[in-house]
């Protein structure tokens, strides 16, 4: 009976307080609640904990009330609201883990919406973004031919909107006008910067393209991707001539397309080998200081700081040898030994060493199955693929490092002596002569490619941003081309691809994405090393 009468006491002063006070405020300095408020809590080291439950507990509260909230324990942990009505309950995350929020409605941007739309697939050669009106961003493959390039979207995209952006993977390249066809919205006329026609091979094969619709045409915005250079894409002068109606602002960047004279060693060096490994070059033996003799020279070159240092010579000497790295070593291999009795005598070796950078030792491992000199070698998945002829013929070695040992393979289809290979995209390419030639390791074939315009023989040959040069070779005229595998196409003086002075007999070999030849022939013998920057694309500010 007691009981009964406290609680109806205890409510009475509530309900008195509650007409009195329509403010409730909960403080520890017993400060007055703010009148805008119903509930004022104040505290400067204590929290408030709202009702904390797991999703399934959340999902069972009955009827919930809009804009009622909780904390859930598990999965999304995170405040939750009742954004739907009692009895359609729609519970919204407040925040979660950063970086991983979605999106759950539309999200206005300026002019235009990222819309809610399902996961988009992908493929090796595309991804099909998800579209984004007004301005979209959108990648696919092209197809089609006769110049008129076909490409599905997926989601289909249902109008062309000035502004939009698409960037495709070109299947062929253009021979003139072209077009472009968007989920069988119509042809739509490809043009250049302001509108300008296309000339023929402007789009290349293999090349990603950039283009933007301005309302009647889509405008190229730009090409890249390992497909060389578009020929219109090189300034040749210190002229350059904006469009109409634009003057030019002063503001470009600089082509990188030449060759730098760098730290010469302490004497010249021909017939010699080369290597990267880890940012430094190592050169290995050759003819040095003028002399006719095999020499077991090794010298480290360091890029970044421009400085040679002599490293414990090579246990055979050798010139025509070649050089790879793998593993973390370098090795030296094959090349020819040379003695003197009344006349010079050059015999083919088949010596193969390690060099160990790290301890600076050399360790003889197994020798190649023939005696080869004046050969070439590529490195792919570790393993080292001699290329060269001799006096028992052509042939091609795989050669193992991590078991040491060797394994005979098909050999090319032409003569390979004196040649140069080069590994790109799990493929070597040796070239010789006039010969071009694509070697498979996965499938031990051989495959002709375009033939190299100038026939020259004891060059070097170095891969770049998906472009081998080829630099030098026995002849007068100073050469330096370009090959695209990807388009099976030659660039020869054009993009102005920068010449080095006429030599032979060096060595070259990429470091840090340039091309640095060494030593050599040229009208006398070469201590010389030159740094090549290979030509990029350029960029132009104009102004109205």
């Amino acid at each position: 009976m007691k009981k009964i009468s406290f609680i109806s006491l205890l409510l009475l002063i509530l309900f008195t307080y509650n007409n009195l006070y329509p403010q409730v405020g909960i403080s520890t300095s017993g400060e007055t609640p703010d009148p805008s408020s119903m509930l004022d809590v104040k505290s400067t080291d204590k929290g408030i904990l709202i009702p904390r439950m797991s999703e399934t507990e959340r999902n069972a509260i009955s009827n919930p009330a809009h804009g009622l909230m909780v904390f859930q324990t598990d999965v999304e942990k995170g405040f939750y609201y009742n954004y739907g009505l009692p009895t359609s309950p729609d519970w919204k995350c407040v925040s979660d883990n950063l970086g991983s929020h979605i999106a759950q409605m539309n999200l206005n941007m300026y002019s235009f919406k990222i819309n809610n739309l399902a996961a988009p697939t992908a493929s090796a050669d595309a991804v099909n973004a998800a579209t984004i009106q007004k301005n979209s961003l959108i990648y696919s493959v092209a197809s089609g031919s006769d110049n008129a390039y076909v490409v599905n979207l997926d989601p289909a995209l249902t109008e062309y909107t000035p502004g939009m952006i698409i960037h495709f993977k070109a299947t062929f390249s253009n021979s003139g006008s072209a077009s472009i066809n968007i989920n069988s919205l119509g042809n739509i006329a490809i043009k250049k910067n302001y509108s300008y026609a296309l000339e023929t091979n402007y789009i290349l094969n293999g090349q990603y393209v950039s283009i933007i619709f301005d309302g009647s045409n889509f405008q190229i915005l730009g090409q890249l991707g390992n497909f060389g250079i578009p020929t219109n894409t090189c300034i040749t002068s210190n002229s350059i001539t904006p469009p109409a109606g634009y003057s030019y602002s002063g503001d470009y960047s600089t082509i990188n397309n030449y060759w730098t004279t760098k730290a010469s060693m302490s004497g010249t060096v021909y017939d010699h080998a080369v290597a990267e490994l880890n940012g430094n070059i190592y050169l290995v033996g050759g003819c040095f200081n003028g002399s006719q003799y095999a020499s077991n020279l090794n010298r480290k070159y360091d890029p970044s700081s421009d400085n040679w240092q002599s490293k414990t010579t090579m246990p055979t000497a050798r010139i025509k040898l070649t050089s790879s790295s793998a593993n973390g070593k370098i090795y030296a291999i094959g090349g020819c030994i040379v003695t003197y009795t009344y006349t010079y005598v050059y015999t083919e070796s088949a010596v193969n060493e390690e060099y160990d950078p790290a301890t600076d030792t050399w360790t003889t491992k197994q020798p190649m199955p023939g005696a080869k000199m004046g050969i070439c070698s590529a490195v792919v998945n570790d393993k080292i693929y001699v290329f060269g002829a001799g006096t028992d013929g052509k042939a091609c070695y795989e050669y193992d490092p991590v078991s040491n040992t060797w394994n005979i393979k098909s050999s090319s289809l032409a003569s390979m002596q004196y040649g140069a290979a080069v590994a790109y995209n799990n493929k070597i390419y040796v070239f010789n002569n006039t010969s071009n030639e694509e070697y498979d390791p996965a499938t031990d074939t051989w495959t002709t490619k375009a033939s190299i315009p100038s026939s020259r023989t004891r060059f070097g040959a170095a891969e770049v941003n998906g472009l081998i040069f080829l630099i030098g070779g026995s002849t007068s005229v100073e050469l330096n081309d370009a090959y695209s595998p990807e388009t099976n196409t030659w660039y020869v003086g054009f993009p102005n691809l920068a010449k080095i002075t006429a030599r032979y007999r060096h060595g070259v070999v990429r470091c840090n994405n340039k091309i640095y030849s060494i030593g050599g022939y040229g009208s006398v013998q070469l201590s010389e090393i030159k740094e090549y920057s290979p030509i990029t694309f350029y960029y132009i500010h104009c102004k109205d």
